[in-house]
């Protein structure tokens, strides 16, 4: 479908609010913005890239889903987010596909634990948000982390036979978070499916395709070229205003 500028505008506002949503990291800091902390459910695995499946049940019952590729070394994470493969529920029909047309489609999430920085990058704009890593995430880098475990049982994900955890991660007086971790024995020990939650909901994750081994350094950077902001909000309008003036007049 071809977009109007009036059609666009409105389409735009839409978009700010569900990207702004999706780049911020989920429940228990697990989601596309990963939380630096995350790092640590991997354990000895801290350089890999993998696919992974996100599905996110927000608290008043919502249901978000979405792929993504996912690379790791060291505190730095890096996923992928195609939109228009993302199932959000109260989008219009065909409005994923738009994305594409606005050049919105692709999310790149950086998350640099060693910068207590993160950097949400989309390549169709040639534009990047960066941000602070939230206080009490920084907080946790910085703070020796007391990580519990307690086996509950062994399953099979994915043809993986795993011992079932679950795993307490507690940094000096911050509030402790709880997850549920499948880690595959076949695979050392990798944590093939992760659950958590908070208050804002619930996380699901599922990794596939794990491939060990160092990815280029360079993918945990900002591209060069692109204009920078520290809001999203303020990253949208900009686009939005381009958008408009090279559609010219509303129909």
């Amino acid at each position: 479908m071809k977009l109007t500028a009036k059609t666009a505008a409105a389409f735009a506002l839409l978009l700010t609010a569900t990207i702004a949503a999706f780049a911020q990291p989920a429940p228990g800091g697990a989601g596309a913005g990963m939380s630096a902390s995350f790092t640590k459910l991997f354990g000895a695995n801290n350089a890999f890239t993998a696919d992974v499946q996100m599905d996110v049940t927000t608290a008043d019952g919502r249901a978000m889903s979405m792929p993504a590729s996912f690379a790791a070394l060291d505190t730095k994470m890096r996923s992928e987010i195609d939109m228009t493969k993302a199932k959000v529920p109260g989008m219009p029909p065909g409005a994923m596909g738009n994305m594409k047309q606005l050049g919105m489609d692709r999310i790149i999430n950086i998350t640099r634990g060693d910068q207590k920085t993160i950097y949400i990058i989309y390549p169709g704009i040639k534009s990047y948000v960066r941000m602070a890593l939230p206080k009490e995430d920084a907080a946790t880098l910085e703070k020796e982390v007391k990580i519990t475990t307690a086996a509950l049982g062994k399953e099979t994900v994915a043809g993986h036979p795993c011992v079932k955890n679950k795993v307490t991660m507690t940094a000096g007086d911050q509030q402790t978070q709880e997850f549920t971790v499948w880690n595959a024995t076949d695979l050392k020990d990798f944590p093939v499916q992760i659950q958590t939650a908070a208050k804002e909901g619930s996380l699901l994750m599922r990794y596939s395709n794990i491939k060990f081994g160092k990815p280029d350094a360079a993918q945990f950077e900002p591209p060069t070229g692109y204009t920078a902001y520290t809001d999203i909000q303020q990253m949208m309008v900009a686009a939005m205003q381009k958008m408009m003036s090279q559609m010219g007049t509303p129909q």
